[in-house]
């Protein structure tokens, strides 16, 4: 197996990237001769410095794509590191990438470089959650603003797969983030989607069991968690934003909590590793923008996990185009 990493993306990118390849080695996640680090002049010289990533195979690309940048500048970086990665991908040079870098930028190249697995399926970032109940994934984390409901239906049938083959979940939860319980409640979108989704469920495509409200994504039982991408990443950055609040508050304290906490290893994305780009035609992992070393090596080790369990062959043989 090979897997592709950027090292220039990320916030602490490339010394973060550097000890994260070595940590993720160190704990049995990957061997050197499985990992193609890919950076520009200055991010290589860097990491071949380190005495313990000798052997390990680069490649220097001439351009790389800054956090801020906009979509008509990324596409314009044909010669970047997450262009030259999301490449070798296609061409089976590598199982899968990594990177921490402008998820604009991943999902952008992924489209137009590895391609979507069928016609009319729009790729989105699936994000593990807390949940009371067991493991829970929300789509979409910011891929699609404005999703159609055609896109939510996708979304709960890529979601139900991943919750199968990675979790291992007979019949996975579906449940539609809305402002109401209720069937009908939201605008015409999210409407037209609870039918197709009751539609999907009478088919036994999925298991869908309602609309859930955004108070109870936490604590009602739920497995796949479903909504347009604006409203999917405004969700994590306020659950994110809470957290914070509440380390700053208890301080130590929260360290203790956290390491006893059921769902913390589940969920923290230093832990997690990072987000799969669900619906393009190949594996694609976005790790959070601020990953240390220990979210890189969790990220390298779950891009491992997605190319075992097949995933995007498993949504290309089920879902409906």
């Amino acid at each position: 197996m090979k897997i592709a990493i950027d090292l220039n993306g990320g916030d602490y990118a490339p010394k973060a990237v550097i000890k994260g390849i070595e940590l993720a080695v160190k704990m049995g996640y990957c061997s050197l001769t499985e990992i193609i680090a890919l950076g520009t002049t200055g991010a290589i010289k860097l990491a071949q410095q380190e005495k313990k990533l000798t052997g390990l195979k680069f490649f220097e690309c001439q351009e790389e794509i800054e956090m801020h940048e906009k979509a008509m500048e990324i596409v314009k970086k044909k010669f970047s590191t997450i262009a030259h990665g999301t490449t070798m991908v296609k061409e089976g040079k590598a199982d899968a990438f990594v990177s921490a870098g402008n998820t604009a930028a991943m999902v952008i190249c992924g489209v137009r470089n590895l391609g979507r697995i069928k016609r009319g399926v729009s790729p989105a970032i699936a994000v593990p959650l807390p949940n009371d109940h067991g493991p829970c994934l929300l789509l979409d984390a910011g891929a699609i603003p404005n999703a159609s409901a055609a896109d939510l239906n996708n979304c709960a049938i890529m979601g139900s797969i991943y919750a199968k083959r990675i979790w291992g979940l007979d019949q996975p939860i579906v449940r539609l983030l809305n402002i109401g319980r209720e069937i009908g409640k939201g605008n015409d979108t999210l409407k037209l989607a609870g039918q197709l989704l009751t539609e999907a469920d009478s088919n036994g495509s999925i298991n869908f069991q309602g609309n859930i409200e955004g108070d109870r994504i936490f604590t009602e039982q739920a497995n796949v968690i479903v909504c347009p991408g604006e409203l999917g990443n405004n969700t994590l950055k306020v659950a994110e934003g809470a957290v914070k609040l509440i380390q700053s508050k208890l301080g130590w304290i929260w360290k203790v909590i956290s390491f006893v906490y059921v769902h913390h290893r589940r969920t923290d994305y230093q832990e997690v590793g990072g987000a799969i780009l669900l619906g393009v035609n190949g594996v694609e992992i976005i790790a959070h923008g601020k990953s240390k070393p220990l979210a890189i090596a969790n990220a390298i080790r779950r891009a491992k996990l997605e190319v075992e369990a097949g995933i995007v062959q498993a949504i290309t043989d089920e879902i409906v185009e």
